[in-house]
């Protein structure tokens, strides 16, 4: 096991070491638009570097050490089924970020793979509701299917949507990933820390970005992840995971209404993220991230060290949302007047 976590990081390390060379080779950036923050062309390889250490390790588990991914595949179909439709999400992102494709076609082809991977997993499917602050229950029954399929859906487009300024995806994607090592206590999940501090590394740097490459491959993935623990059951509560991942999905929510009531696709982006009117009310993107990740961090830390109920972080997520929505579109009224 040794060997192998020495032999990603070398891979991890080599390339960094290499990253402008292979940028120049792969060829795929973001340039400027009216839409987004940056000012110079960035290299995209960012989503590429995670996918393929993240591949490259789970791929050299499953061949040298099964045993440690069998809380996740019981059977070689489901890990065959997992890597295609990873690499079905990641070629999607890649084609959009080199030829943007067209909102309704990547939904088309979300339901579509999302699909496949439910019919062919049937471990994957939330048949139980379990909240950590009553005994009361909820069972999906004939709806588990439907229920799965949106909660996949849904964290997928969140997460790509909370992509937008430098650090706060992979700051997030940090925080989630040592949440969940804290809960399960998994050592597998421990690899994937070093890729993402490197590619934060990176992203600080203004080197790159992740890409909708990236952000599809991760919003899959850790669905995937967070779904099996908590089916593992007394690890997660549903509304533990809700918590983890309220400002995405809150956000997703709020332009999704937004956007429809402007007669306008919900899935398009404008610039009315979280990120966009954080850094309206901060002078610098550090201070915004640097507020992002209390934002996500606190209410967890409280949760977990007071063991309070889990409502009462709900309702202080939702009095801060609402202040900051409240902060922005004052100072937006009053610069108009």
């Amino acid at each position: 096991m040794l060997q192998l976590v020495i032999a990603n990081i070398l891979v991890s390390l080599i390339f960094y070491l290499l990253f402008d060379r292979i940028s120049k080779l792969i060829n795929i950036y973001d340039y400027p638009s009216d839409r987004k923050i940056h000012q110079k062309k960035t290299s995209l390889l960012g989503g590429i570097y995670i996918f393929s250490t993240f591949s490259l390790y789970l791929v050299s588990l499953y061949f040298y050490f099964p045993e440690n991914l069998s809380l996740f595949f019981n059977y070689t179909y489901q890990f065959l089924i997992f890597i295609f439709i990873s690499i079905c999400f990641f070629i999607i992102g890649l084609i959009d970020d080199k030829r943007n494709i067209s909102a309704n076609k990547k939904i088309v082809l979300f339901i579509f793979f999302i699909i496949i991977l439910l019919n062919s997993d049937q471990d994957l499917l939330i048949k139980v509701l379990y909240f950590s602050f009553t005994d009361f229950i909820i069972l999906t029954l004939d709806l588990s299917t439907y229920f799965t399929f949106l909660c996949i859906f849904l964290f997928i487009n969140a997460l790509n949507m909370y992509d937008g300024s430098d650090l706060q995806l992979g700051n997030y994607i940090l925080i989630f990933t040592c949440y969940l090592i804290f809960k399960s206590g998994f050592t597998i999940l421990y690899f994937f820390i070093l890729p993402i501090t490197i590619f934060l590394v990176l992203n600080f740097l203004n080197r790159t970005f992740i890409g909708n490459s990236g952000a599809y491959y991760l919003g899959f993935f850790l669905s995937y992840v967070i779904i099996k623990i908590y089916n593992l059951q007394n690890i997660l509560y549903s509304d533990e995971i809700v918590l983890l991942m309220f400002y995405p999905v809150v956000d997703l929510i709020r332009l999704f209404f937004i956007r429809l009531i402007n007669d306008k696709n919900p899935f398009l982006g404008d610039r009315l993220h979280i990120h966009h009117i954080l850094l309206k009310l901060f002078s610098k993107n550090l201070y915004a991230q640097f507020f992002l990740i209390l934002l996500v961090i606190f209410p967890l830390l409280i949760y977990e060290i007071f063991n309070i109920n889990i409502i009462y972080c709900f309702i202080f997520n939702s009095l801060i949302y609402s202040i900051i929505l409240f902060k922005y579109y004052r100072k937006v009224t009053i610069n108009n007047e």
